[in-house]
């Protein structure tokens, strides 16, 4: 079960990291990150009336409308800031809602993205890490840089070639930004720093070379 050494605090915010049992690959086709990104959508909520098993058998409108009807002021584990996947890990940057909420909410997205891998793709045993690393995210400012390096993690590892290409990557939050958000997804906070969309996405590309050159947030999020 994924775990975290110290306990995190309600309504901080965090970066959350994780990566496949020595560099693994974790996600190796569209099909594995469209189920991992259908579970965060799922188990960001505590409780619910159906299992996941049932849920994935619904129409893309039912699920939505199931999604809305369990959607309580007390029953949201995480609100979701950014997100990025990579062939062998992820990022996310979470507020914690309620005690525990990071820990349940990675935890029960581990696991059953586990079982669904490990049947899919005739895998055996633990596919992360056990212990997933939390940076706690004080100011606004680093806040705002976070945000910006998980969004570019797929360029700056070379993943990718261009902004361009990073603008049409379905599996990081980038184009929950600059265009519709998934239902996920909390884009107000971060977008409120902004005039305009256009100078958002202008904030992110300006750092695509030079983070590529001096990875200036490793340090700060011990990565």
């Amino acid at each position: 079960m994924p775990r975290i050494l110290n306990p995190l605090v309600t309504d901080n915010f965090y970066h959350i990291y994780n990566k496949g049992i020595n560099g693994t690959e974790t996600f190796l086709n569209s099909e594995n990150y469209n189920r991992f990104i259908d579970l965060v959508n799922y188990y960001r909520f505590d409780k619910h009336e159906i299992r996941y098993s049932r849920y994935n058998n619904l129409t893309i409108e039912n699920k939505q409308s199931y999604l809305n009807s369990i959607q309580k002021d007390n029953n949201l584990l995480v609100n979701i800031h950014s997100f990025s996947l990579m062939p062998n890990h992820y990022h996310f940057l979470l507020e914690q809602l309620q005690d525990k909420g990071i820990q349940k909410f990675i935890s029960n997205l581990i696991n059953g993205y586990t079982k669904y891998f490990n049947a899919k793709e005739d895998h055996y045993g633990q596919l992360f890490l056990t212990q997933f690393k939390a940076k706690l995210v004080l100011e606004n400012e680093v806040f705002l840089h976070v945000c910006r390096y998980i969004i570019l993690n797929p360029l700056t590892a070379y993943m990718l070639k261009s902004f361009k290409e990073l603008k049409i990557y379905p599996f990081s939050c980038l184009l929950d930004f600059i265009g519709t958000p998934r239902d996920f997804m909390t884009t107000t906070k971060i977008l409120g720093n902004f005039k305009t969309i256009k100078s958002f996405e202008d904030f992110i590309a300006d750092q695509e070379n030079y983070q590529k050159e001096l990875k200036i947030l490793e340090n700060l999020l011990n990565l």
